[in-house]
């Protein structure tokens, strides 16, 4: 399981999501690889 975490900006239309290693917010424009908690190898589905 992977957990995101996004803000959106309504008048923009601008998405940032959550670095999940260093806590804060980026855009996700920029960043389409991050996520909130990094994927753990090896567990089961």
């Amino acid at each position: 399981m992977t957990l995101h975490g996004w803000v959106y900006d309504i008048e923009t239309g601008s998405i940032d999501t959550l670095n999940g290693g260093t806590g804060r917010f980026i855009p996700l424009a920029d960043n389409p690889q991050y996520f909130a908690t990094p994927a753990l190898s090896g567990m089961a589905a």
